[in-house]
């Protein structure tokens, strides 16, 4: 397996952002013109609505490219200190930033996963990384272990990254999966 299988498409941004852009569609579409004085002040509504609409969507578009980016070279993550030049620790800090990106609930072999994020938020890289298994992202997985878990003995600040970046990586091997 090459590292570009895990390559997301276009679609898997659509998939993932839809209940959003479909509550704005739905805002812009239903928005009632109650007499002539309000038809203006509704039309700009509908437009700034509109634009609200895809902003999310093309924010939505930079975080998962920005997840591709990180994920299929490394070495474009920006340097941490902490990772001492290590290019896949480096981009595992850099993909822990992208965390909230990522759906609600991952569809996987087994099913749909709705805890991975919930636990990501609450900073349980324990519960993340036990009994944890990273097809196409083992190497990123690894890297962040040694600096931002140590087998336990990371601060939980540290823990905290070590859980949203395993929330990302799960959510790369999720896409895998269902390909």
């Amino acid at each position: 397996m090459s590292d570009n299988s895990l390559f997301l498409s276009v679609g898997d941004i659509v998939e993932s952002k839809l209940e959003a852009t479909a509550h704005c569609l739905q805002s812009l579409l239903y928005f009632p013109n109650i007499n002539k004085g309000t038809i203006v002040r509704n039309k700009l509504l509908k437009i700034a609505i509109g634009i609200s609409c895809a902003t999310v969507f093309s924010v939505s578009h930079a975080d998962i490219a920005t997840i591709n980016k990180y994920y299929k070279n490394p070495n474009t993550a920006p340097k941490v200190q902490r990772c001492k030049g290590n290019q896949d620790c480096n981009a595992f800090y850099a993909l822990s930033k992208q965390w909230k990106s990522i759906p609600n609930c991952l569809k996987t072999s087994y099913g749909l996963d709705c805890e991975t994020k919930k636990q990501a938020q609450d900073g349980d890289g324990y519960g993340l990384w036990k009994g944890g298994y990273f097809e196409g992202t083992y190497h990123l997985a690894d890297a962040g272990e040694a600096v931002f878990y140590r087998g336990g003995a990371a601060s939980k600040a540290d823990e905290r990254i070590f859980s949203e970046g395993l929330s990302v990586l799960y959510y790369l091997d999720s896409k895998h999966e269902n390909r």
